[in-house]
């Protein structure tokens, strides 16, 4: 399945490794590649992701016992952190997250996301988004591709 979804031969020798799908999943330490098999089989859970992409800030170690959120100097990019997580969980309008400049937070989130710090960020994807979740993720898009 990897290879027809055009995944890379780093990922798909990875995932070789592993005595299955579950235990790839897992046990995997590459954010970047789960984030990219949840994108390809149209995991779409817009809340987890936006919480997750919050979360990647406020515990992305960034060195020296510091997180990105530690590095985020501004107290408007740290209002925007907290703004996209309240209107993720249902707390705060779109005009909100506009004025907090979402758009800013998000990007930084996922470009955290992609550095150093793919081990802890694996885990904590896998904190909001279970197995079972991706497994049946997988099975939709396997229903749909047949």
């Amino acid at each position: 399945m990897l290879k027809k979804l055009g995944a890379c031969s780093e990922g798909i020798e990875f995932a070789a490794s592993a005595k299955d799908l579950r235990t790839a999943w897992e046990t995997c330490k590459r954010a970047d590649w789960m984030l990219w098999g949840l994108r390809k089989i149209g995991f779409s859970d817009d809340k987890k992701m936006r919480l997750f992409a919050c979360a990647c800030i406020r515990l992305t170690p960034a060195g020296k016992g510091k997180t990105v959120w530690d590095l985020l100097n501004d107290e408007r990019s740290r209002n925007a952190v907290v703004v996209a997580e309240r209107y993720a969980n249902g707390e705060a309008t779109g005009e909100e997250l506009k004025a907090a400049a979402y758009a800013a937070a998000y990007a930084a989130a996922y470009a955290a996301a992609y550095a150093a710090a793919y081990a802890a960020q694996s885990d904590l994807l896998r904190q909001w988004i279970s197995w079972d979740e991706v497994e049946k993720a997988l099975k939709e898009y396997q229903e749909r591709t047949i």
